[in-house]
Formats: C-alpha cells, structure tokens, sequence
C-alpha cells in the first residue's frame, strides 16, 4: 500500500512558524506576553484498514470557529482561537495559551476515497475521519481451450 508524505507540506509551515517565533523575539518588549499570533495546534494521524484518523488538539475552539477543505490531492483544516475579551485595568503576567488563526494542510493519498470524510470535535479534539476507497479482488480470467 503507498503512503503519501502527510507532513511535506506541514512541515514548511511549522518552520515557517518556528523562523517566525525567533525574529519575533527579537522585537518584543516583554518576553513573557505573546502576541495575538499564528499558532499550528498539533495533529496525530492514525492508519486503520479502513480509514484514516487525523487527530488535531484546539482547545477552547468552537466548531463554528474550524473549515475543512479538501481540493485536489490535500486536505486543509483552518481556523482560529480567540482571546476573551480583556480589561483595560489587568496586564499579564504571564501568557502562555496560543491565540489566532491556524491552517495546516496534508497530502491525501490515492486511496482516500473523498465523498467520505467526516469530522467532530469533542473535548478540544478534532477527529477526522478519511475513509479508504475499498480495493478491488483481481479477477481471475479463465483460459478455455479451442
């Protein structure tokens, strides 16, 4: 069975995202207090016999807060996490919960079959389901004799 490269095109955002983080530090005034910047939650992906499992943590994300897109061979789950509304009156000391938007996007194999997708999110859990396509017996052709 092939397995396509999930994580090729996964793995230039997270650089993109960890380039980001070090020329941000640079310009910070308070080390401590992140910025309302991207964020990558991370993602688990599980192969059964008949599915694909992606897990991916957002918690505190609301449903109405995540898309999910497939187009062409790659799947693309977008969305983002909002800080509550803050008081002028409170600083903090320390921030180190993630807010923003995310996007992170994998490469589907060719066994996927994508009018089967489904998705839930459960405890902070996005639970994406990719059935396979079911592959075919060979068929045996028997040879007669003239």
């Amino acid at each position: 069975m092939a397995r396509a490269n999930w994580g090729l095109v996964d793995e230039f955002d997270q650089l993109r995202a960890e380039m980001d983080k070090v020329f941000n530090s640079f310009f910070e005034e308070r080390p401590r207090v992140r910025t309302n910047s991207r964020w990558i939650p991370p993602v688990d992906i599980l192969e059964g016999k008949d599915a694909i499992h992606l897990f991916m943590e957002l918690p505190g994300v609301r449903k109405e807060d995540v898309a999910i897109s497939v187009q062409d061979e790659t799947i693309t789950i977008k969305g983002g996490k909002h800080r509550d509304s803050e008081s002028s009156d409170e600083q903090y000391l320390v921030n180190e919960r993630r807010y923003g938007s995310f996007e992170r996007s994998f490469a589907l194999p060719s066994n996927v079959n994508r009018d089967k997708i489904d998705a839930s999110l459960k405890d902070g859990i996005l639970k994406v389901t990719l059935a396979k396509v079911k592959e075919s017996e060979p068929k045996k052709i028997e040879i007669k004799v003239a």
